[in-house]
């Protein structure tokens, strides 16, 4: 039988272990919260002194620079695993600090990217490098970034400082520029860049789906009249009025621009609808409508070139161009023909009105 005195040493073991196990969960609460940068002091009581530890002058000074950063930062150790964050990445992440720190960074990048930004953890261990990636956030977001990794040594341990920088606005920005650079600034339409590169994906696609392309060259009649008799801005009025034709002419699907100047094109896929007849048919009903609706001191005119691109004909866009450009100058030829024989205005002709006079 167990003696008195061996029963009062096990009670005593156990309460020592369960002191032991309150004071180890003491000690990472305090770490964790270190981490945080929820401790400016800590207060350690030996057995003759107190001690005093605190976290300011350089230390502090680094950690509010850090928590005022507007990139997200943390420090990894192996397999990605955060040892501290600032609020930032917290926020980026759209997850609480407790569940990033401690956590591995990886399980917040895109499956995609997780292997490479493995490796770029391991290489910013010797040297700093970067890479563009995407946060898959907390809440089933996604947040494009650029994830800078560097060395860290402190303390006589190394890590690897991870800096995120959110790419949101500068994507925004560079969608911009191209866009810029792609659409017309008056009529909202593509340029000519933008028609030569989207007219060459959807010739592509006509020629899979084993479809005939239509493209339409036009040139607007009388614009340097208009431009003479009414001045600059009843001319680029003009043009803006032929791109909301054009617009209503044809399908959201096809591609249609300003190529420059008073001219037009538009790249179309032919259907039991939309043949060579019909595509200019519509356009010239929507122009006599336009024409009748609108209160200008001018009337609208195109001449049209249309030519067709069948699946097996190799043909680039600027070869269907300039074929069509070829076919636009036949028929403003034979306007011009037909006007030396009738001097009555038919409808395909642009009339430029005078003012009406004062009341």
């Amino acid at each position: 039988m167990k003696t008195q005195s061996e029963a009062s040493t096990r009670r005593a073991l156990i309460e020592e272990n369960k002191t032991l196990r309150a004071r180890l969960l003491e000690l990472e609460e305090t770490l964790r919260a270190i981490h945080c940068g929820q401790v400016d002091a800590l207060f350690v009581i030996g057995e003759h002194k107190e001690h005093v530890l605190t976290l300011d002058g350089i230390e502090s000074a680094h950690r509010i620079l850090v928590e005022a950063m507007n990139e997200g930062a943390a420090i990894l150790k192996e397999e990605g695993i955060v040892l501290y964050c600032n609020g930032r990445l917290s926020a980026m992440l759209k997850a609480p600090l407790e569940r990033v720190m401690g956590n591995s960074l990886f399980g917040f990048i895109a499956s995609q990217d997780r292997e490479q930004i493995a490796l770029l953890v391991e290489r910013a261990r010797r040297e700093s490098c970067s890479m563009d990636t995407t946060f898959c956030c907390q809440d089933g977001s996604i947040e494009p970034v650029q994830l800078s990794l560097s060395p860290m040594y402190t303390h006589g341990s190394s890590g690897v400082c991870a800096v995120a920088t959110d790419l949101t606005l500068r994507n925004q920005a560079r969608d911009e520029l191209r866009n810029l650079s792609l659409i017309d600034e008056l009529t909202e339409l593509s340029n000519r860049r933008g028609f030569l590169t989207l007219a060459q994906q959807q010739l592509n696609l006509a020629r899979r789906l084993n479809t005939e392309a239509l493209l339409v060259f036009a040139d607007m009649d009388g614009f340097k009249a208009i431009n003479d008799s009414l001045g600059h801005s009843a001319g680029d009025q003009a043009l803006i009025d032929i791109a909301n034709v054009l617009r209503q002419t044809y399908r959201e699907s096809d591609v249609i621009a300003r190529l420059g100047g008073d001219e037009f094109a538009v790249l179309a896929m032919s259907t039991s609808e939309v043949n060579h007849a019909a595509i200019v048919e519509r356009l010239q009903a929507k122009l006599d409508a336009c024409n009748r609706g609108m209160e200008r001191q001018y009337q609208l005119s195109m001449s049209i070139g249309v030519v067709g691109c069948g699946p097996c004909d190799p043909s680039s866009i600027g070869d269907l161009l300039a074929l069509a450009d070829a076919a636009m100058y036949v028929q403003k030829r034979s306007k011009g023909r037909s006007d030396h024989r009738d001097s009555s205005h038919d409808r395909t002709e642009l009339l430029v009105r005078a003012p009406s006079p004062a009341l």
